[in-house]
């Protein structure tokens, strides 16, 4: 799921200024953490989230749940 996430969904946020990284999993959930212009964008826990668990569930096969953890400015990473 790690390498979905780095080598898919990140470079696809990356191209509209923001940045995600992957913080972990805890059974269902999949705890990531929001960077650059996506900390600062308030529909971030709506859009952001929505698609990540649609692609995600996706590629698992099995639905899974996104926890945005934190939502930090591009330089405090």
């Amino acid at each position: 799921m790690q390498d979905f996430f780095e080598t898919t969904l990140r470079p696809k946020v990356r191209v509209d200024g923001g940045d995600i990284t992957f913080a972990g999993v805890e059974g269902d959930r999949v705890l990531i953490d929001a960077h650059a212009d996506c900390a600062g964008c308030p529909a971030t826990s709506d859009c952001l989230r929505a698609w990540l668990e649609t692609e995600l569930s996706r590629h698992c096969g099995r639905p899974v749940r996104v926890v945005i953890r934190k939502q930090l400015p591009y330089f405090a990473r």
